[in-house]
């Protein structure tokens, strides 16, 4: 029963009017009007389902490798010829934790990322849709869903007890500012203080782990915790692949991406390059 009214909202969700984050002026204040004259937004394919972020979902039924299964190769840089191959032919792999291994599946299209809130009466939904914008909706079980904040959300977290979303603006408009927002529920409303934390970079793959976030962006790895940021690694090789899923197993992170599999050692700092055998 649960799962069937999730599903039902997740579709009255994708037929909700969209708005995009450029152009809307933002207020932690009050929720946004649910139209806006002069807004449009992509609507996904009938085929699109709703994804939870990579780093929380299971793809272990689709998997079709196991990383023990790989061997490592020398780290490309960014500008090499192996990236810039891999860039236009490389196929795009996704991580999962198989049981503290390392399953690597397809990377599926995804546009939405959805956390259950524990007021027990609805959804945090997240939209990420590129130039045409995104936004947070409550969408609650029962009544209308309505706009929390705008921005194109990667990722929707709870961490010691607070709810934050990962975003990034509109490039045509606002460049690639991103950050941190915090969500909160204030008068039985679901609000956001935009302006909570500022990224360096555009957050592309995330991970809650025992009180932490690793956060992938295009050249950095960060890590989110006590409400701070700190750089664990940066002129990463992997701008132009695509980062799109990150797990954890012992002191290692792994980092799914388009030809391969990124490893990073929280222990020592080193990197290690995995790739599928010839």
């Amino acid at each position: 029963m649960r799962f069937s009214a999730i599903m039902m909202v997740l579709i009255c969700c994708l037929s909700f009017v969209s708005c995009t984050s450029s152009d809307v002026p933002r207020s932690s204040s009050a929720p946004p009007e649910t139209t806006t004259e002069g807004f449009s937004a992509a609507q996904p394919p009938e085929t699109q389902q709703p994804y939870p972020s990579p780093s929380t979902e299971n793809l272990t039924a689709n998997s079709r490798f196991v990383l023990d299964e790989w061997v490592t190769s020398p780290v490309p840089t960014a500008e090499s010829e192996e990236v810039h191959n891999l860039d236009l032919h490389g196929e795009d792999f996704m991580v999962s934790n198989a049981n503290n291994k390392i399953a690597v599946s397809d990377c599926p299209a995804r546009s939405y990322c959805v956390l259950e809130v524990d007021d027990g009466f609805g959804l945090l939904v997240g939209s990420e849709q590129g130039e045409w914008g995104g936004w947070v909706k409550y969408v609650p079980f029962y009544g209308e869903p309505y706009f929390v904040t705008y921005g194109n959300t990667s990722g929707i977290f709870e961490l010691d007890g607070d709810i934050y979303c990962l975003w990034h603006g509109n490039v045509m408009i606002r460049g690639y500012k991103s950050g941190i927002k915090k969500l909160y529920l204030s008068e039985e409303t679901w609000r956001s203080q935009d302006d909570f934390m500022e990224l360096p970079e555009v957050p592309l793959a995330y991970l809650v782990d025992d009180g932490r976030v690793y956060i992938v962006t295009p050249t950095k790895l960060l890590l989110f915790e006590n409400e701070k940021i700190t750089v664990l690694a940066e002129d990463c090789f992997w701008q132009r692949l695509g980062p799109n899923s990150l797990v954890k197993i012992a002191e290692s992170l792994y980092i799914g991406m388009r030809g391969g599999v990124a490893e990073y050692d929280l222990a020592t700092g080193e990197t290690r390059w995995w790739v599928r055998k010839a």
